[in-house]
């Protein structure tokens, strides 16, 4: 018989705590809050959930970001683990990019702290193609975990890392719906409970394949969970501004497909996706015969 889904606690040890990062929300240095997840993609780069930005922004700051978001009235911060899982390295959460054609944002990171220049990276291969029907998922993220404040500026957080696995129930290659889930997703009965949205999912291959999205538990006893996970190929329009050597200067927008393009994001399938910036500004984002 195939495998059930399953939903159990990760040590912070595990390796998998290099890639999959709590996503921490500090406001004026003395309230603080971990309702999200993140997922290391690149250095200095990580993605989430968009709906957790929003979500950070609706409670801190009395509205919603806007697609392309990059000021803030609060900070974010996580960090990785790192010295053979010895210790963390804080990280600064900078300017955050995102549109409305996926649940992801783009997260650029900033050191927190001292860095040693040795620090090597551990970053996931991303496959940007959705996970086949009745193939395995494995997420992770940070659930019933909370931050207190101790002094300004410093926090002990509680973790609960989790580890929850299950199978692709169904792929929506264009949208589930066009109201909630109106962009590339599927549907698995893996487990996704608060506060790991914006975690990596990963395929039976160990590629990042989605980012933990929508969870809902069953309707009844025994039932399965009702979770849906972004598909990562409509990232690749999303603009950002970062310096990029004397390619994109400060100040100047290019789509996360070329710096993937260029092999600093290490992907699957770039080839089936191709991104065209419109004289208005808006990106088409292409794959295969799908358009957004």
């Amino acid at each position: 018989m195939p495998e059930g889904p399953s939903f159990k606690g990760t040590p912070l040890e595990s390796p998998i705590t290099k890639v999959g990062l709590p996503l921490i929300a500090v406001q004026d240095s003395e309230a603080s809050y971990l309702w999200g997840s993140a997922c290391l993609i690149s250095p200095w780069l990580a993605m989430t959930a968009s709906h957790v930005i929003k979500d950070y922004s609706k409670h801190l700051e009395g509205k919603e970001a806007e697609p392309g978001f990059t000021e803030r009235t609060y900070e974010l911060l996580t960090y990785v683990v790192t010295d053979q899982r010895k210790t963390t390295l804080p990280l600064f959460v900078g300017p955050v990019w995102y549109n409305d054609a996926t649940d992801i944002a783009v997260l650029q990171l900033l050191p927190g702290g001292p860095m040693s220049p040795d620090h090597a990276w551990e970053c996931p291969v991303l496959e940007l193609l959705p996970p086949g029907v009745g193939s395995r998922v494995f997420a992770f993220g940070y659930p019933r975990s909370s931050v207190s404040t101790k002094a300004p500026y410093k926090f002990e957080a509680r973790t609960d890392a989790s580890t929850s696995t299950g199978c692709v129930i169904k792929v929506h290659d264009e949208y589930r719906d066009k109201g909630m889930l109106k962009f590339p997703c599927f549907e698995t009965n893996a487990r996704f409970d608060p506060g790991m949205s914006g975690g990596p999912v990963f395929d039976d291959q160990g590629h990042v394949c989605g980012i933990i999205g929508t969870g809902l538990p069953p309707e009844r006893e025994g039932g399965e969970h009702y979770s849906h996970a972004p598909t990562l190929w409509p990232v690749m329009g999303t603009m950002v501004n970062f310096p990029w050597e004397d390619r994109y200067p400060r100040g100047t927008c290019f789509p996360l497909y070329e710096f993937a393009k260029a092999g600093f994001i290490d992907t699957r399938h770039l080839d089936h996706v191709s991104v065209t910036v419109n004289p208005d500004g808006t990106q088409t984002v292409r794959c295969r015969r799908y358009d957004l």
